[in-house]
């Protein structure tokens, strides 16, 4: 009787801790993609003064945004390389 109280706590206590650490990791990735976006939403902000486009979109292949799209005016690269050079940048200064 002893040793099933015991077994059942500890297992409480396990799954316990399982809820708290994946509750943790869900926080810390929803933290990550609100940093990302700020990133993103700020890199194009810097971009599109230059640019002056009237709309940047951005597509995925599980949420299409766009239902078509003439690759002439696909900026992705230039946007890719600039969110990576400003990244290296502040990787540097740290």
């Amino acid at each position: 009787e002893n040793f099933q109280r015991s077994y059942q706590t500890k297992m409480q206590n396990l799954e316990e801790q399982k809820r708290n650490m994946e509750n943790a990791i869900s926080v810390d990735g929803v933290k990550m993609l609100e940093e990302l976006k700020t990133k993103i939403d700020g890199f194009l902000a810097t971009y599109n003064k230059e640019k002056g486009y009237s709309y940047i979109f951005s597509t995925s292949n599980s949420l299409n945004v766009l239902f078509y799209k003439d690759s002439t005016y696909n900026i992705t690269n230039e946007v890719v390389e600039g969110l990576n050079k400003a990244y290296n940048n502040s990787a540097q200064k740290k």
